[in-house]
């Protein structure tokens, strides 16, 4: 396993090596890019030394997906999948109850 600075390091080079390229946040490029299974990744999330690190970079490649779906960049179809597969995200109801989503549009032009 990656020491917790080596892995916050690598994954700073990693969305840095997509900003610069024009590829997409994604949690299979991030694992990759980590030389590490989508399993282990999920280690990290719960390893108490590394869950900040591995929190975020999932949090910023959702963010990633939510904002690029959101204004057209992104097939909406395939957002809706991997938001619903990969991040939890779902539009029926759970336990009865309906949660309420608010959408602002705050991106500027």
């Amino acid at each position: 396993m990656l020491s917790k600075k080596e892995f916050e390091f690598k994954i700073e080079e990693y969305f840095k090596l997509c900003q610069n390229t024009n590829k997409p946040f994604t949690i299979s490029g991030l694992c990759l890019y980590l030389k590490i299974e989508k399993l282990d990744f999920l280690k990290y999330l719960e390893i108490e030394k590394t869950s900040f690190a591995a929190k975020n970079a999932k949090t910023r490649i959702e963010n990633w997906i939510e904002e690029n779906a959101l204004s057209g960049k992104l097939n909406s179809t395939m957002a809706i999948f991997v938001l619903k597969s990969i991040f939890g995200w779902s539009d029926k109801e759970t336990n009865g109850k309906i949660t309420p989503v608010t959408i602002i549009n705050d991106l500027v032009e």
